[in-house]
């Protein structure tokens, strides 16, 4: 059980997104999950990192094309 408390803040907050997203994906199928997502990863980004919006959308790998 050690290895769980050796996770950031960040990274469970992260994961708690990612359930959000896929919940709310199976409930509603006309909602585009891929903006919900980029949402939910500028908000995580943005309190719990403290990166700007600019550099959290710099990670995605379509950023870069």
């Amino acid at each position: 059980m050690s290895f769980f408390a050796e996770i950031s803040f960040a990274a469970w907050m992260s994961l708690a997104a990612l359930a959000l997203v896929v919940i709310i994906s199976c409930l509603n199928e006309d909602l585009n999950v891929g903006f919900l997502s980029i949402a939910l990863a500028i908000v995580v980004g943005g309190i719990w990192v403290n990166l700007n919006a600019a550099r959290v959308m710099n990670a995605f790998p379509w950023a870069s094309l």
